[in-house]
């Protein structure tokens, strides 16, 4: 039986309330590989993007030795970012090259406190 495909997990508080006095609040964000890749080297050393939905990106490349059968693949992983009041879908991408491997998303609201 074939492994089940991996799945990527975002969280991030769904609602946030901010302060009349505040402009922008920081937000942490983690992802979570679940599953078991059937192959070790299509996930492993990817390129992590993080899309804020706000005209930004987040992008790290990890420098990672070369592949080998067995070597660790990253499943945890955070940022965070400051935020405005809005509506925002963050959507975490990790890839290869140019090519995206899996990705996903969470949408969240950051709202003034005392208003509906």
């Amino acid at each position: 039986m074939a492994p089940d495909a991996p799945k990527l997990i975002v969280n991030a508080p769904r609602v946030k309330l901010i302060s009349p006095t505040v402009a922008r609040i920081q937000i942490p964000v983690t992802a979570r590989l679940q599953g078991e890749p059937e192959v070790g080297e299509e996930y492993y050393c990817l390129t992590e993007v993080w899309d804020w939905d706000d005209d930004t990106e987040s992008v790290y490349q990890p420098d990672c030795e070369p592949y080998k059968k067995g070597a660790p693949l990253k499943r945890e992983f955070a940022a965070v970012h400051f935020y405005g009041v809005g509506s925002y879908t963050i959507t975490f991408r990790l890839r290869s090259g140019e090519k995206t491997v899996i990705a996903g998303s969470i949408d969240i609201q950051i709202r003034r406190s005392g208003s509906h």
